[in-house]
């Protein structure tokens, strides 16, 4: 809804009917009550105070039902622009806590990424750079695909701070997935390119055994890496 008197009326009353809600609850509404994280949390950036204040409040209702530890930034109103710790940790809890729910956020991110409000783009683009690499162990190549579709289309958005956060998404899902299937030894510094470093081509017959299993996945962000170059 554009109008943001009507956001901040909902997201009230969605609050005020979760807190009219007792234990033992459903799986159902458990399932209906974690859907709404990720709106809750990318709405209180979009930069409106009012909107936010209503998100903070409905969200810390929904964490007092259900018990949720959420790590404690989750509910300020502090922009995320230079907390991209902080994205991280939220994102991480998430994937941790509910797995099974982990695509169910990946798409609500991708969807807030088309938002004509340039601040939900932004920092929905910030939000899958940090949600993606938590989400490694259980990708597919369509979705990763997906969010390679989303983020080339973001680099050429009208709004320079999408571009450049989109850009950094990049490169962050990339270094994050190409430094997890080749650790480093111990003690060594990160460096950007672990391919110049070590001189390996993403294909399956180069890989180690433990990581031949995970080969799609590295040719596809091989791809992805040598198109960003050009």
């Amino acid at each position: 809804q554009s109008r943001e008197d009507v956001r901040s009326s909902c997201i009230n009353l969605y609050g005020k009917v979760v807190q009219k809600l007792r234990s033992p609850h459903t799986p159902a509404v458990e399932q209906q009550l974690i859907s709404t994280l990720v709106p809750l949390m990318l709405l209180m950036q979009e930069g409106n105070a009012k909107v936010s204040q209503k998100c903070i409040k409905t969200l810390f209702r929904c964490s007092c039902l259900m018990a949720w530890e959420l790590p404690k930034r989750a509910y300020s109103r502090k922009s995320w622009d230079n907390q991209q710790q902080t994205v991280a940790k939220i994102c991480k809890y998430l994937v941790t806590t509910h797995q099974d729910s982990a695509f169910t956020f990946l798409s609500q991110s991708l969807e807030y990424a088309k938002n004509s409000r340039a601040s939900l783009r932004k920092y929905s683009v910030m939000f899958i750079g940090s949600l993606v690499p938590c989400m490694e162990s259980i990708m597919t190549e369509d979705r990763l695909n997906e969010v390679k579709a989303a983020l080339e289309n973001l680099r050429h958005d009208p709004e320079a701070s999408v571009c450049i956060y989109a850009a950094q998404a990049q490169d962050h899902i990339l270094a994050s997935c190409w430094r997890n299937s080749w650790p480093l030894p111990h003690g060594d510094s990160w460096v950007c390119d672990p391919a110049a470093t070590h001189r390996w081509s993403p294909s399956c017959e180069n890989l180690p055994t433990s990581h031949q299993q995970r080969s799609w996945i590295m040719q596809t962000l091989g791809s992805w890496k040598l198109s960003l170059k050009q």
